[in-house]
């Protein structure tokens, strides 16, 4: 069983350490079992566990790759393609987040946020840079022409 589900079973489930110690698991041993009744009653530990408790519920998509690293993921995936080119992170990110069924579980708007979002970012940027260039260049040649009709009128 793991720790979490142990606490769960054993510790949060009761109100009291009286309860606890008549609930107890008969695979711990009873002096062993109360120094982990007092761990987990300690003040600093609670507040410990209450933030990481809380940290966890804001995280909003998880990866299944395990132990793998993501360059390892893609070099997987490079061998496994049939182009040469190498897999980009938008390429990766749904591979990692692929249940055992081969389902990808990923929030959309994360992906967007998270991803799409600078490339998005990046794009706008150059785009306002080229226009903002042209309508400079055709600012300036409409003055220039403007000039050179005042030139000649005079």
């Amino acid at each position: 069983m793991h720790k979490s589900r142990f606490k769960a079973e054993y510790y949060s489930k009761y109100d009291n350490d009286e309860e606890r110690l008549r609930n107890r698991p008969q695979s711990i041993p009873l002096e062993k079992f109360k120094i982990l009744l007092q761990y987990w009653g300690h003040e600093k530990i609670k507040s410990t566990a209450a933030k990481n408790s809380n940290n966890r519920r804001k995280v909003i998509d998880t990866h299944t790759a395990g132990r793998k690293s993501f360059a390892q993921i893609g070099n997987e995936m490079k061998k496994n393609q049939s182009t040469p080119d190498t897999p980009t992170k938008a390429d990766i990110y749904p591979k990692t987040r692929q249940g055992h069924d081969k389902k990808i579980i990923m929030n959309v708007e994360y992906v967007h946020a998270a991803i799409l979002g600078p490339l998005l970012k990046r794009t706008l940027r150059r785009t306002m840079k080229r226009t903002m260039k042209r309508t400079m260049t055709k600012t300036l040649r409409k003055t220039m022409r403007l000039k050179k009709q005042q030139i000649q009128k005079k």
